[in-house]
C-alpha cells in the first residue's frame, strides 16, 4: 500500500469518526434542548465564529503550506502562528466580554455567548495544522478522536434537558482543550521553531505573516458568513425554533461535507508540493483530482436530495421535520463547496491567495443580499436556496480565478457529473426514498460514471499519488 493511500485511509478514518461523534452529539443536544434551546445554541456558535475570524487571522491554512515546506525554505517558523494566534485569542476574550455587556441580546443567547467566548486560547493551542502540513495524519485523528468523542461522551452522561442549555459550551471548550494539549505534545519543537536561517529572529516577521495570511481570512471570512449569517437572521427574524431546524441541516451537511475536509487535507500539501518542484506534471494532475471530485459531488448530492426526509425522521423525529426538505436543497451546497475547495486550494497552494480573497469577497457581495432577502421573504427554506445558491457564486468566481492560470476540461465533466446525479435523483424517487436504498443511491453514481468513462482507472490512481 502507498503512502499516500495510508494517508488517505488515516485521514479519512479520523475525520469520519470526529464527524460521527459530532454528529451524534448534535442529535442528542438538539432532542434534549428542542428546537428553541438548540436553535439558541446554534446561534451562540454562529457568533463564536464570527470572534474567531479575528484568532484565525488566515493562518491556519497558510500554516499548512508552511509546515509543508522544507524547513531551510520557510520564510516563518509554524512556530509564530502559534504566538501570534495565542496573543490574538486572548484580545478577543477580553474585547468580546466587553461588547456582549453592552449590546442588546436575549438573556440566554448572551449567558451561552459568555461561556462560548472562553474557547479561543483552546482554538489557537490547536495545532492541527502543523500535523496536516507534516502529512502527519495519525496525530491528526488522535486529536479528532479526543475532542469528538470526550465531548459526545460528556453530552450523552451530562445533558439532558433545556435548562441544561449553559454546559454545552463548557463541556465544547473542555473536550477541545484536551485534544489541544495532545497535539501539541505530539508536534516536533525542533520542527515548529525551524525556517530559513535569514529569518531567524527577524522580529518584523510577524508583520509580514499577517500580511500573507489576510488574504486568506478575508476568503474564508466570506465562506464562514455565507453559513452563519442564515442561522443568525433566521433565528432573529423568524425565532430561535427556525434557526434551530436550520441548524439541524447544517449540521447533517457538516457530516455530509466530511469528503471536502480529507479531500483539502491531501490536495494542498500535494499542490504546494509539487508546485515548488515538479510542477510539469501538475497539470495532468490537476484534471484527474477534478473528475473525481465533480463525480463524488454527484453522489453526495443525489443521496442526501432522494433519503433527506428519511434521514431526518430517523435521527431527529418529528419536531424536525420540516429540516427535510431543506436539507434536499442545502445538500447541493455541501456539493458546491467540495467543487470550490478545489479552484480555491489550487490559488493558495500556488501561493495566489489574493486571487483567493477576491473572489471570496466578490462573491460574499454578490450572495449576501441573494441569502437575506430569501430568508426575509422566504424563511426556512429561503434560506436554504439561499445558502445553495450563494455557494454556486462562489464556486463560478473562483473558477474564473483558476483558470488563468490552469488549463483544463470543466464544463465537460460537470455536466456528465450533473446528468449521472439527476438519473440517481429520478429512480430514487420512483422507488420512493427510502432508507433500504441508500447504499444503491451512493454507488450508482459511481457505477454510471464508470460506464460512461467520466471516471477511469488513471483517475482512481490518483489518489494512490500516481
Amino acid at each position: 500500500m502507498s503512502r499516500i493511500v495510508k494517508h488517505l485511509l488515516t485521514a479519512f478514518t479520523g475525520d469520519a469518526v470526529a464527524r460521527l461523534l459530532g454528529f451524534v452529539a448534535t442529535a442528542w443536544t438538539a432532542a434534549a434542548l428542542q428546537p428553541e434551546g438548540f436553535g439558541t445554541l446554534s446561534m451562540g456558535l454562529a457568533l463564536l465564529t464570527w470572534a474567531l475570524w479575528s484568532v484565525d487571522l488566515g493562518l491556519n491554512t497558510l500554516g499548512v503550506r508552511i509546515a509543508a515546506t522544507q524547513p531551510e525554505h520557510r520564510q516563518f517558523p509554524p512556530v509564530a502562528i502559534l504566538r501570534l494566534q495565542l496573543v490574538a485569542a486572548f484580545a478577543v476574550m477580553l474585547l468580546g466580554e466587553i461588547i456582549l455587556l453592552l449590546i442588546p441580546l436575549p438573556a440566554t443567547l448572551r449567558a451561552v455567548m459568555q461561556l462560548y467566548l472562553l474557547y479561543p486560547i483552546t482554538y489557537a493551542l490547536y495545532v492541527d495544522w502543523y500535523h496536516q502540513g507534516k502529512r502527519n495524519y495519525r496525530a491528526v485523528t488522535v486529536g479528532k478522536f479526543l475532542s469528538g468523542g470526550l465531548y459526545a461522551g460528556a453530552l450523552l452522561l451530562l445533558v439532558n434537558a433545556p435548562s441544561q442549555i449553559a454546559l454545552v459550551p463548557l463541556l465544547y471548550i473542555g473536550a477541545n482543550l484536551i485534544a489541544a494539549a495532545a497535539l501539541l505534545l505530539m508536534a516536533n519543537r525542533a520542527d515548529l521553531s525551524a525556517a530559513g536561517t535569514e529569518n531567524e529572529g527577524n522580529t518584523r516577521s510577524h508583520w509580514a505573516l499577517l500580511r500573507e495570511g489576510f488574504p486568506i481570512l478575508l476568503g474564508s471570512i466570506v465562506g464562514s458568513i455565507l453559513q452563519t449569517v442564515p442561522l443568525l437572521l433566521l433565528g432573529f427574524l423568524h425565532g430561535p425554533a427556525d434557526a434551530g431546524t436550520l441548524g439541524v441541516v447544517l449540521r447533517v451537511v457538516t457530516l455530509m461535507m466530511m469528503a471536502d475536509r480529507v479531500f483539502v487535507a491531501l490536495y494542498l500539501p500535494r499542490i504546494a508540493n509539487r508546485w515548488g518542484g515538479n510542477r510539469d506534471s501538475l497539470q495532468g494532475q490537476l484534471g484527474r483530482g477534478f473528475r473525481l471530485v465533480v463525480v463524488a459531488g454527484g453522489a453526495i448530492g443525489a443521496v442526501a436530495t432522494v433519503h433527506a426526509n428519511a434521514i431526518i425522521a430517523l435521527l431527529f423525529g418529528a419536531n424536525y421535520a420540516a429540516a427535510g426538505p431543506a436539507l434536499q436543497v442545502v445538500a447541493w451546497y455541501a456539493v458546491a463547496t467540495l467543487w470550490n475547495s478545489y479552484f480555491a486550494y489550487a490559488l493558495v497552494g500556488i501561493g495566489y491567495q489574493q486571487k483567493y480573497m477576491k473572489a471570496s469577497m466578490v462573491g460574499g457581495a454578490v450572495a449576501l443580499p441573494i441569502i437575506a432577502l430569501s430568508i426575509w421573504f422566504g424563511g426556512l427554506r429561503g434560506a436554504a436556496w439561499g445558502i445553495t445558491i450563494g455557494e454556486g457564486v462562489m464556486v463560478l468566481l473562483m473558477y474564473l480565478q483558476f483558470r488563468q492560470h490552469f488549463t483544463m476540461p470543466v464544463v465537460r465533466p460537470l455536466v456528465a457529473g450533473l446528468a449521472i446525479a439527476a438519473a440517481t435523483i429520478a429512480v430514487g424517487v420512483m422507488l420512493g426514498g427510502e432508507l433500504w436504498f441508500l447504499p444503491v443511491s451512493l454507488l450508482l453514481p459511481i457505477l454510471l460514471s464508470w460506464l460512461t468513462r467520466s471516471i477511469s482507472t488513471q483517475d482512481v490512481a490518483w489518489l494512490q499519488g500516481r
